[in-house]
């Protein structure tokens, strides 16, 4: 907020708060209900309730402006340009002028149509608005993200990706890749960069799985959970805070969890599986488990490591399946935004977008020859 307008404002509302303040003191010397006034409280069918009115109306505008002050006080100052220095010397962009380049942008890119754009500058930060109608995906497109190539985005790249040849940048959080005609190329983002992302995956989908069956597991609650990476350390730092009665398994001692499986109450799975490997819990396995018992896959691998599971939403999270419960909500990270959103920008701007992603597409040119 520009200087000029916040003193304008302070102004205005102490002015206002002179005026509501003493008229509260007077009516409140006047709360005694057995006396008449030949003001307001004369008015025909309200006159007997102005008092009052006025009374506690002035008491909830006086709190509503004390508030306004204090926002105003603290408001963050805007500006309408800002200036870049170096040891060339000092360069000043107005904010129209970032405006239009980023327009220009979106225009080149052909990403939206109709595209509004709005920037708010201040003194270590700028916030950029862009809302327009999202043009349909053109042949050619590369699309950054995590597109989950062989699990729940698996239609996605049958339908979408290889028809139109699209350039798919992943951003999986152990071995991101660019995936172009049906083959995996070797990216230069590092590996691990986003491993919280996956961290969060687990975590939030765990306790939204518990809240939307309605259940808060005890000592006496047999939990598994499959697998050691990110996703299932968040699995179990959620689920850890209710009960200490976990077994986590591992690859290489998922023969004893295949030995012991029909014990368990609840079962999270944090692994996600090759399209030709085996699941690990079968359909012929899951009709022996307990009835009652809730199949968190926090990994989203729908289909695959739990056979013949299909992917949830956040509108209808968990499904019945002869007496079994199953959860497979997929871009649950999304559930604990706050988190997930700060942590992703930082990493973002620094690792992927502050080069120049023309990159990505020379990696794959050779694949055109």
């Amino acid at each position: 907020m520009a200087t000029g307008k916040k003193i304008i404002l302070i102004i205005l509302d102490l002015l206002l708060l002179t005026l509501v303040l003493p008229m509260t003191w007077d009516y409140y010397n006047f709360m005694e209900y057995d006396w008449m006034t030949t003001t307001s409280s004369n008015i025909p069918f309200i006159g007997k309730y102005m008092t009052d009115y006025l009374f506690w109306g002035n008491i909830v505008l006086a709190v509503m402006l004390i508030i306004a002050l204090i926002v105003i006080l603290f408001y963050s100052r805007t500006y309408i340009d800002v200036r870049l220095t170096s040891n060339n010397g000092n360069l000043t962009l107005k904010k129209s002028a970032i405006e239009g380049f980023i327009s220009e942008k979106v225009k080149e890119n052909d990403y939206l149509k109709n595209s509004k754009i709005d920037v708010s500058l201040f003194k270590n930060k700028i916030k950029i608005y862009i809302k327009g109608e999202i043009i349909p995906i053109r042949e050619g497109q590369m699309i950054i993200g995590w597109t989950h190539p062989f699990g729940s985005g698996q239609t996605f790249m049958e339908d979408q990706a290889l028809p139109k040849k699209l350039i798919i940048v992943d951003l999986d959080s152990n071995s991101p890749c660019i995936y172009y005609d049906n083959k995996a190329i070797e990216s230069d983002i590092p590996k691990g960069l986003l491993y919280k992302n996956s961290f969060y995956a687990g975590y939030a989908g765990v306790l939204d799985a518990l809240l939307q069956y309605g259940f808060v597991p005890t000592e006496e609650t047999k939990i598994a959970i499959l697998g050691s990476g990110n996703v299932a350390q968040g699995a179990f730092s959620s689920i850890s805070k209710y009960s200490s009665n976990i077994r986590m398994y591992y690859r290489k001692t998922m023969s004893i969890f295949k030995e012991s499986y029909r014990k368990y109450d609840v079962i999270i799975n944090g692994i996600e599986i090759g399209k030709d490997d085996d699941p690990i819990l079968s359909l012929s396995e899951q009709k022996s488990l307990k009835k009652g018992t809730l199949i968190i896959d926090v990994a989203a691998d729908a289909g695959n490591t739990i056979e013949g599971t299909h992917f949830t939403s956040m509108n209808a999270p968990i499904y019945e399946k002869e007496g079994k419960y199953y959860y497979v909500v997929p871009n649950t990270p999304s559930l604990i935004y706050r988190n997930v959103s700060q942590n992703l920008s930082k990493i973002l701007s620094e690792h992927v977008f502050k080069e120049d992603c023309s990159r990505f597409i020379e990696k794959v040119k050779h694949l055109n020859k």
